[in-house]
């Protein structure tokens, strides 16, 4: 029914057809926010959703918090051993199995040697394997990330920091090493930006970048211009 309040049913032109007690109006659900419950963490976090599990994460430096959107069960759990990276940022990503969670900081904003900079979480086990200590020329707030279609790596574009936008293209492998790759690639520039969104096609092993804030030699002091193209990219 397109009905979302009262107590009375119309056909598809508008007619009255009928009454119906005490409904549960679908649509109504459908169109508002319904809380299900909160959680709280404290200190710097970040977010992850597992497709495989139905799992949503919240986690930092010592705990993750675990939803199932199942069956809205909130499970809590404290590391044996704390994170090997100082979370700043939080990013993160889920690997494609579902078994495993990646946290990566792209730049060590607390300047302090020997710190690893991506590390793994065995969701099964709950223990971290520090990887990489390997970092970024340049911080890159408000990156955009996905998953290469290809070979299932963590690949990033656009960001900020240092007072430059980032036009290139990075790709993390399962060691925690970074690489930047496609320095020279076929077809139109994108230009340096962040604020973009991406979003990856897997049927037919596309990636998409949409739109962000930037300019064409990556300079701030030259100005910020707001973009609103689509541009569709192949790995291969």
């Amino acid at each position: 029914f397109n009905e979302s309040s009262g107590n009375t049913v119309h056909d598809d032109k508008g007619l009255l057809t009928g009454t119906v007690n005490n409904p549960g109006w679908l649509l109504e659900e459908s169109l508002k926010w319904k809380t299900i419950g909160d959680i709280t963490i404290t200190g710097n976090s970040g977010t992850a959703w597992n497709p495989v599990r139905q799992e949503i994460y919240a986690l930092n430096n010592e705990e993750i918090i675990i939803l199932n959107i199942i069956n809205n069960e909130v499970r809590r759990r404290t590391y044996d051993k704390q994170c090997p990276v100082r979370l700043n940022l939080g990013s993160n990503y889920v690997s494609q199995d579902g078994n495993n969670l990646y946290v990566y900081e792209v730049f060590n904003l607390w300047n302090e040697p020997q710190t690893f900079m991506t590390a793994k979480l065995d969701l099964n086990t709950f223990q971290w394997t520090p990887l990489g200590k390997e970092e970024l020329p340049m911080p890159l707030f408000h990156h955009c990330s996905f998953i290469n279609p290809i070979n299932n790596q963590l690949m990033l574009f656009g960001g900020f920091g240092n007072a430059l936008y980032n036009g290139s293209y990075y790709t993390l492998d399962e060691d925690g090493n970074w690489d930047n790759i496609w320095e020279n690639y076929n077809g139109d520039k994108v230009y340096p930006r962040y604020f973009a969104s991406a979003g990856v096609d897997y049927k037919n092993g596309d990636i998409y970048i949409y739109g962000g804030m930037g300019n064409e030699s990556g300079e701030q002091i030259v100005g910020r211009h707001y973009y609103y193209d689509l541009h569709r990219i192949n790995p291969e």
